[in-house]
């Protein structure tokens, strides 16, 4: 339990030199979806390079359409288990 635990505790002291409220929000935002990757079986770098292809074709407004771009929805499209 504590090794899974142990990258929240570091990222927490990174943070902190994250200059600005909304740039620690931003890291961890991204922090939080690296790792939502990592628990569902998904190579980061894949994944982020797949969703910001196709980021600029979704609305402000479309909530539904968003989800389509989590890790565990493109988990569920490529069929890993």
């Amino acid at each position: 339990m504590e090794r899974s635990i142990r990258p929240v505790a570091v990222g927490r002291k990174n943070w902190f030199f994250a200059e600005s409220e909304d740039g620690a929000d931003w890291a961890a935002a991204f922090y939080s979806l690296i790792e939502t990757c990592k628990l569902d079986k998904v190579n980061p770098a894949e994944y982020l390079s797949k969703v910001f292809i196709y980021l600029p074709d979704y609305e402000d407004e479309d909530m539904a359409g968003w989800a389509t771009l989590l890790p565990d929805a493109y988990t569920m499209k490529l069929g890993i288990e």
